[in-house]
């Protein structure tokens, strides 16, 4: 332990260094005094004591670390030369943090959707597990399945089957409306470490029985909201789905369930209730999959333990004859960020930021890298001396780079204050999901983002500080005293390339930016449907337990009375997954058997079943024939409307109109062809689409509408959800809102994409602006004395502005060569983002250009102009 107590003692030097350079300048003071009385002679006793400063420095070695006293120096004299600079501090602080702020915001989406921990005890030891189907879907898993794993396996200390998506329409005290709700196990809670904040979760027996137990935990907030933080809730009832539940606890304040990036949980119900939650098949038996499972590590026990025996006890009960059981290989995996499902379409888009974000970093540098060229130009004289004086070249390279890091450590801490804000503008994008459920993502500012934010601030610091510290501190002293210190063509030459690679990397930010934009602009003004002045909703007679009968009377109804309200242009219902960009699913198609076979004839289709005035509804084009009418009901002949997608391909010669398609293995009359009307981006084609009527499927429950308005959508929803209401009051209404919100949610990686590729292209125009108005002012600075003369002999100023410009249009124009080069190889990155355009749009390439071009021409017209209006006697007077 000897050396941990002198780590300590020197600590404690340092702290009182002030205390201990007076305890020694009166030491030295006293030795003199009393050795000059000795010989006295005050001279011939500092002689005989020796280099008083030797000693100094030989006393403090003693004291301390030397390299902690010389850095302590740096740093000092780096903050006097920062604050002796404010205009140059300021703006590189401002570029620094900005860069940061970008780098960071990019990471807290990455850690929040990918790394991020639930905020729970020892979450690293939470595990997760999924199935991998056809295709490489995530599917979960059956009752049966959860029950075998549970009873079994050794490698998990507790093991919990949830369905944390379940559809809970609540009524408390006569106000209903859907929460975000969970079904849950009995180890739910305890296997997450969690305790309640009021009352107690559910009991072992209470997850024994089907249907017997109708209790409920609720969330904190809506203990809050909705009954007011009455401590005495537990007891009170509220009715969920139709079905009278009793309060028997409160969960922790900050806990919204297991799924990350999802609407917070606000109740959970027991998984013996689960047929309350979820009514499209019975989740209790073998044949249904639609429990997820987490759980926790064993001590000692690893992940890969873990899966390799959950995978031998899977197979125990997997029954491979069944078509649905297809749940092998197993993936088991830490329970950080959202779900898998989730995360594979968001890599893409993860990718494109940090690829941004990497881009604003290195131009930042480059511009900061051309500022320290600039400063180091007039701080040659300054190096040169310290030299002279006996500094060494590498004190000197050590002294600029800590300029350079202290500058990009004050630079980082702005920045990541800025990022909170900036990682909120990001996020929100995500606040709402294309079903107007909202979303909820943790950007607690943990150690990782603060780590990060310190590297990359660091990194920067040494990535635009070497280079011209090296350049500053290897010049030839006497020639640098000797000149006039307007700096060397090598400096020159550099910072000129630096703002070449400046141009070039903000001209492809602004190409990408112009291609997301007009790609957005596409979605919500396209020409295929109109969504417009339409009212969303979707109803969900199916958790009333309603027939299809009973369901299909209240569905008419719905028609009738809506179309009795004035504002109300059209009615229309489809089950499709959305109105337009989500198909109801794929069937097969075929011709019938007295036409020959064609390969390029697609085997599946999509399809959507749509109800009368569909089309209309939507704006979609009717190319040939008719839509949907009150005859095509169940009974009648069976007809449909194929899309121009699907017509081209079967029947590219002749028309649809009147043939025969084998669709789900029954035949169809084809009445119309509708104009292709499914989104498609420029990595993918036209989807053939069949429609066929939602009134000739007697199963028809629930529902999705689409309600054409006179007026503004969002003003009528009152309206309309007031008269679906008066029919039946306790049928759940959900996902009620303006289609364009369904539109901006479904596409929120579009216009999340856009927003960040514009703000940084113009933040990187900005600074390649300021880089190339540096260079100008620097080469117009070098040469006052030419200019002078040339004004003397007869050149007039817009002969010197036209030369300086010749120069900043040369660089605009070597850095929009390179910059078009690379917007053309780095564009198709874009491609699954872009609707309606193509990604070497002409449009978006030339607004880029020209928004470059004359930021660029701006940038080198002011200094040019500068330089023109000097005075000839004054230029020539000048050093």
């Amino acid at each position: 332990m000897r050396w941990l107590a002198e780590t300590w003692r020197k600590l404690l030097m340092i702290a009182r260094r002030d205390q201990l350079e007076r305890d020694l300048e009166e030491e030295m003071q006293d030795h003199v005094a009393r050795k000059a009385a000795e010989l006295g002679d005050p001279h011939a006793a500092r002689r005989a004591l020796g280099n008083s400063t030797r000693l100094r420095e030989e006393s403090r070695e003693a004291w301390a670390w030397m390299w902690i006293e010389r850095l302590i120096q740096d740093l000092r004299y780096a903050f006097r030369v920062l604050t002796n600079s404010p205009g140059f501090t300021a703006v590189a602080l401002l570029t620094v943090a900005l860069a940061t702020a970008g780098c960071v915001t990019v990471y807290s989406f990455i850690d929040a959707l990918f790394l991020r921990s639930l905020n729970v005890e020892h979450a690293d030891r939470l595990v997760r597990m999924y199935g991998t189907g056809k295709n490489s879907v995530n599917s979960e898993v059956s009752y049966a399945e959860y029950t075998h794993i549970r009873d079994h396996i050794t490698a998990l200390d507790s093991v919990t089957a949830h369905y944390s998506t379940a559809p809970l329409y609540v009524n408390i005290n006569g106000e209903a409306g859907e929460l975000s709700g969970a079904v849950v196990s009995s180890r739910y809670f305890p296997t997450l470490g969690l305790k309640p904040a009021l009352g107690r979760f559910f009991s072992p027996e209470e997850d024994s029985v089907p249907d017997r137990d109708a209790v409920a935990v609720i969330g904190y907030g809506l203990w809050r909201s909705r009954f007011g933080g009455d401590p005495a809730v537990t007891g009170r009832s509220l009715r969920i789905n139709g079905k009278t539940f009793q309060v028997i606890g409160v969960a922790p304040e900050d806990f919204g369930g297991v799924l990350l990036g999802q609407t917070p949980n606000q109740v959970w119900i027991p998984l013996m209730m689960v047929r309350t939650g979820y009514r499209w098949c019975d989740a209790l038996s073998e044949d249904c999959h639609l429990l997820s499972i987490h759980g926790r590590l064993a001590s000692g026990k690893t992940v890969s333990e873990a899966r390799s025996e959950m995978e031998g006890l899977l197979r125990q009960v997997w029954n491979p004859s069944a078509s649905d059981s297809w749940h092998i290989p197993l993936v088991l995996e830490p329970a950080t960020g959202i779900r898998p499902r989730d995360q594979r379409s968001a890599q893409t888009l993860a990718r494109l930021l940090a690829i941004t974000a990497g881009m604003l970093l290195v131009i930042a540098c480059a511009n900061l890298g051309g500022l320290l060229l600039a400063r180091g130009t007039a701080r040659a004289k300054e190096i040169a001396m310290r030299i002279s004086l006996g500094a060494s070249r590498l004190r000197i390279l050590r002294q600029l780079l800590t300029e350079s890091i202290l500058l990009a450590a004050l630079g980082g801490a702005l920045g990541l204050v800025l990022s909170r804000w900036t990682s909120q503008l990001l996020m929100g994008f995500y606040r709402r999901d294309a079903e107007g459920y909202g979303r909820f993502y943790d950007l607690r500012l943990d150690p990782q983002v603060v780590i990060f934010a310190a590297a990359v601030s660091l990194g920067a610091g040494v990535l635009f500080g070497l280079l011209p510290a090296l350049l500053a501190s290897r010049g030839n002293t006497g020639d640098t005293l000797r000149s006039s210190g307007a700096g060397s063509g090598v400096r020159s030459r550099l910072r000129a390339v630096l703002v070449a690679a400046q141009v070039a990397l903000s001209l492809t930010l602004l190409v990408g930016a112009g291609l997301l934009a007009r790609s957005g602009s596409n979605l919500e003004n396209q020409s295929s449907f109109d969504v417009h002045h339409v009212v969303a909703a979707r109803l969900r007679p199916r958790l009333m337990s309603y027939s299809p009968a009973k369901a299909q009377v209240f569905l008419r109804e719905v028609v009738n009375r809506l179309n009795g309200i004035g504002e109300v242009e059209s009615v229309t219902f489809t089950s499709g997954l959305g109105l337009v960009w989500g198909p109801g699913g794929q069937n097969t198609l075929s011709l019938p058997a007295d036409l020959p076979a064609d390969p390029q004839r697609p085997s599946r289709v999509s399809y959507q079943e749509v109800a009368p005035r569909f089309f209309e509804t939507l704006r979609i084009g009717i190319l040939q024939g008719r839509e949907f009418d009150g005859h095509d009901v169940a009974g009648a002949q069976q007809v449909a409307v194929v899309n121009e997608s699907l017509a081209r391909r079967l029947w590219p010669y002749s028309s649809a109109l009147e043939k025969v398609i084998v669709f789900a293995k029954r035949p169809y009359r084809v009445v119309g062809v509708a104009r292709d009307s499914m989104l498609y981006s420029a990595d993918s084609s036209a989807t053939p689409m069949v429609f066929v009527p939602f009134w000739q499927d007697s199963t028809q429950v629930d529902a999705r509408m689409a309600i054409r308005v006179r007026g503004d959508a969002e003003s009528a929803i009152p309206e309309i959800k007031r008269t679906i209401s008066s029919i039946d009051p306790d049928v759940p209404i959900t996902e009620l809102m303006p289609m364009i919100g369904q539109v901006r949610g479904h596409f929120a990686d579009v216009r999340l994409a856009g927003a960040v590729l514009l703000s940084t292209s113009l933040l990187a125009v900005l600074l390649s602006a300021l880089g190339l108005y540096g260079v100008i002012a620097f080469v117009a600075a070098r040469r006052t004395r030419e200019v002078g003369i040339r004004m003397a002999l007869g050149a007039r100023p817009g002969e010197v502005v036209a030369m300086f410009l010749k120069q900043g249009l040369a660089l605009l124009v070597v850095g929009g060569i390179a910059g078009l080069v690379l917007a053309l190889a780095t564009t198709r990155m874009l491609k699954a983002w872009l609707y309606g355009i193509s990604a070497s749009d002409p449009v978006a390439f030339s607004a880029g250009i020209a928004v470059l071009g004359f930021t660029a021409v701006l940038a080198s017209w002011i200094p040019a102009r500068r330089a023109a209006r000097i005075d000839p006697m004054a230029a020539l007077r000048s050093d």
